[in-house]
């Protein structure tokens, strides 16, 4: 049997190129100083706000959509917008509704309920649009370091513990709802919702909109669930998941319903406490870095709606035991690393159908030791099973690619007929 152990340079070149687009979202750490008052720059303007307004920092990553700091990304949003109203700061969209962005915290109670208008303009939106980042350079000092990041307006303070919005608000903006350490808002009205930007690092201590229909991306990374104490049974009406929108969370239990069209790279990747996940028939594809390193993730089954399963979806997913396909799955397409480094596979079947199995897709996968190939392959990078068990053999298709992959490769296999 021949060598199939990778070499080492050409693995660091594979990583070398593979990057989480959360990790390409740093800033980097320059020296700056504090500016005060507290203000934004939207482009060359600035915008000043009361005292009383308290911002959110985020100092690791999430500038999301390019360009520089202290600017707001979407050139459609223009300072001259920006409008004060005795304790609110809105926004005024192009419709003539009003984004709330701000909130004279003096003011709040347990309580806060938002007014359906201010000024004349429908409140339609409650912070920022998933595409601005307004953002400001903050402290420089010896006893905290030095260093920049992303700010956005926070709404609420820490006294804050329930939030009611008009039925006229349909979205939910990113952050929109942290507040200030050690707060937590515990009770949201929100009937209108159907848009959620979440609130990144917070506890979820309240019920969801029951009619989301998309959820931004990180708008619940490093999240806690205590309203449904860590399992999650997403809406059917739900149709858009956004990049590492639950990134590091603390979810044990995930549904998907078969709404979902949309799912954004790295989904639940580093989600450490995550055991169970129930995917809908319906449910598209599995995308890039969807459940990478999820270690506690046992099984998954994919539904016959699945078409791939992307680059790196379980890689490092160490617990894994079990890859059930549907018995009529539609997969095409294995990506890259996909099962790279599930050290607790012991056997999977492709299904009929599948075209095509990445670089690296099984790469130690040490407990590897049965695996089906269909007769529908036409290609397997390279490397796909190094590092599987020494015990291998694969079932093929007499005359297949698969088959003649197989002996080329120097693996044991058994020969089934071409029905």
């Amino acid at each position: 049997m021949k060598k199939r152990c990778l070499a080492l340079f050409t693995l660091m070149v594979m990583l070398a190129s593979m990057v989480l687009p959360c990790a390409a979202m740093a800033f980097e750490k320059d020296h700056l100083t504090f500016v005060a008052p507290i203000s934004v720059k939207i482009h060359d303007s600035e915008v000043p706000l009361p005292q009383a307004y308290h911002i959110v920092s985020d100092r690791s990553f999430y500038h999301i959509g390019g360009g520089r700091n202290n600017e707001v990304v979407d050139p459609a949003w223009k300072a001259s917008r920006i409008i004060t109203s005795g304790v609110y700061t809105y926004y005024l969209l192009d419709d003539d509704t009003a984004a709330l962005i701000a909130i004279d915290q003096t003011y709040q109670s347990k309580k806060v309920v938002i007014p359906s208008e201010i000024d004349g303009h429908t409140v339609t939106r409650l912070g920022l649009d998933r595409n601005v980042d307004v953002l400001e350079v903050y402290y420089s000092s010896e006893s905290h370091g030095s260093w920049n990041g992303s700010n956005l307006f926070l709404l609420f303070g820490t006294n804050v513990e329930e939030v009611v919005l008009p039925e006229s608000v349909s979205v939910i903006g990113y952050l929109a709802l942290s507040t200030d350490y050690p707060g937590g808002i515990k009770k949201l009205v929100a009937p209108g919702v159907v848009d959620y930007g979440g609130g990144r690092d917070v506890d979820v201590a309240f019920k969801l909109p029951d009619k989301i229909e998309r959820i931004s991306y990180f708008a619940f990374s490093d999240g806690r669930f205590s309203a449904y104490k860590n399992k999650l049974k997403l809406p059917e009406t739900l149709v858009e998941i956004g990049a590492c929108a639950f990134k590091n969370s603390f979810l044990r239990e995930v549904t998907l319903p078969g709404s979902v069209q949309v799912l954004g790279p790295y989904t639940f990747t580093d989600c450490t406490a995550l055991q169970t996940v129930t995917l809908k028939n319906g449910v598209p594809y599995i995308s890039d870095g969807m459940f990478m390193n999820c270690k506690k993730l046992k099984q998954i089954s994919l539904p016959e709606s699945i078409a791939s399963v992307g680059a790196y979806a379980f890689e490092n997913c160490e617990k894994l035991s079990k890859v059930t396909f549907a018995k009529k799955a539609q997969v095409a397409s294995i990506g890259e690393g996909a099962f790279r480094g599930c050290a607790a596979l012991k056997s999977v079947v492709i299904p009929e159908g599948v075209t095509e199995i990445g670089d690296v897709a099984f790469f130690d996968c040490s407990a590897l030791s049965a695996v089906t190939l269909p007769d529908s392959l036409t290609s397997i990078g390279a490397h796909a099973f190094d590092g599987v068990s020494s015990k291998v053999k694969f079932t093929v298709v007499d005359g297949s690619y698969a088959h003649k992959w197989a002996t080329d490769n120097g693996f044991a296999t058994k020969v089934q007929k071409r029905k």
